[in-house]
């Protein structure tokens, strides 16, 4: 008796409604797990360059009003971040 490797034989992946189905699982699997990773970090940025005062009045918009790309220096330098 052959132990079971897959869910799906290799006999059932030659036929293309099951590859198709394999296939649209695998990519739908690794969509999810990209959000997974990517979001937290998008977040983390969202978050960096939203003014405070924006912060606390919506703090669940996608993406800020007027972005501060100076943070990343002001902690660079003042706070230092990069040593």
């Amino acid at each position: 008796m052959t132990a079971l490797t897959t869910f799906v034989s290799a006999h059932d992946r030659r036929r293309p409604g099951v590859r198709a189905a394999v296939r649209s699982v695998h990519v739908l699997t690794l969509l999810v797990l990209l959000l997974i990773g990517v979001g937290p970090l998008y977040w983390m940025v969202k978050g960096a360059v939203t003014p405070p005062s924006e912060l606390t009045t919506h703090p669940l918009a996608l993406w800020p009003d007027r972005p501060l790309t100076g943070n990343f220096a002001t902690a660079y330098h003042d706070l230092g971040v990069g040593r």
